[in-house]
């Protein structure tokens, strides 16, 4: 099921936010970075670091695959 485009932050401004005001949890293979919105639904964002692969076409393809 693939994550609707309503649900994703796509700005730089707000992936940028919450990086810098979100609280964070860590787990063994990702971690998770979080803030409180006004919205009723929740929104969230895919990032891939360039410790998992320095191909740019690499991170995406690992993108793709997970908001679908």
């Amino acid at each position: 099921m693939p994550i609707d485009r309503k649900y994703r932050l796509a700005k730089d401004k707000d992936i940028k936010n919450v990086f810098s005001k979100g609280r964070t949890i860590k787990g063994g293979l990702f971690f998770i970075r979080f803030l409180a919105n006004s919205l009723p639904y929740s929104r969230l964002a895919v990032l891939v670091s360039k410790k998992v692969s320095s191909k740019a076409t690499e991170r995406n393809l690992i993108k793709r695959r997970i908001h679908s």
